[in-house]
């Protein structure tokens, strides 16, 4: 009896978990007709004919961690004809402390003993960036902290120093000594031309997302 009740052991052993069973189209239909419909109650609360209800939406979908509501919310923003909601939506996105990813055109040919090379090359190891010239571009993670109402900035996440500021004309960012004015544009990407001390300036975006 033993070994009957051993070998049934090892052979459920071997067979190791069932698999999972593999939902029916009716049940994948139901859960695509939920998302669907649960998408769409945010859209309204975002369509919302009163500005105020409106904003407020944004902010709170912006603000709430959700990165699937924050897509949505960002995206109506962005690409809404008000500058006013287009800023509001800019400062909610910087309140939840992303990392903006700053993209930096790389010239074609870097010469290895040229002062700007070097200072290209220097700016970019300072903040553990990297650099592709195959790919045509140089990359930052820029941390969003804090914002100062003292030095009317948003601080670098562990920092003091200003590195991010919304205007009038779009963003602001400072990931070295210089501010950077960037506008929007139509693929929801913060861009303009950046300087690097010492080495000139590059054309740059900032994907907002």
């Amino acid at each position: 009896m033993k070994r009957i009740l051993i070998g049934l052991g090892l052979a459920c052993l071997l067979a190791g978990p069932a698999p999972a069973q593999r939902p029916s189209l009716e049940e994948m239909r139901a859960r695509m007709d939920q998302e669907v419909s649960e998408i769409g109650v945010y859209r309204e609360l975002l369509a919302d004919p009163d500005p105020t209800r409106s904003l407020a939406a944004m902010k709170a979908m912006l603000e709430s961690g959700d990165l699937e509501l924050q897509a949505i919310a960002l995206e109506y923003g962005l690409f809404s004809p008000s500058p006013i909601v287009r800023r509001r939506a800019l400062e909610s996105f910087l309140a939840s402390k992303p990392v903006l990813d700053v993209v930096m055109e790389t010239p074609a040919e870097m010469h290895p003993s040229s002062s700007v090379t070097g200072a290209y090359l220097d700016a970019f190891k300072m903040r553990a960036g990297s650099i592709d010239p195959q790919k045509g571009g140089a990359y930052v993670g820029l941390r969003i902290g804090d914002h100062d109402p003292e030095k009317g900035c948003l601080v670098e996440a562990g920092g003091s120093e200003c590195v991010a500021r919304v205007t009038s004309g779009g963003l602001s960012i400072r990931p070295w000594t210089e501010w950077w004015l960037l506008t929007l544009n139509e693929e929801g990407e913060a861009v303009g031309m950046g300087q690097i001390p010492g080495a000139g300036s590059f054309p740059v975006r900032v994907p907002l997302r």
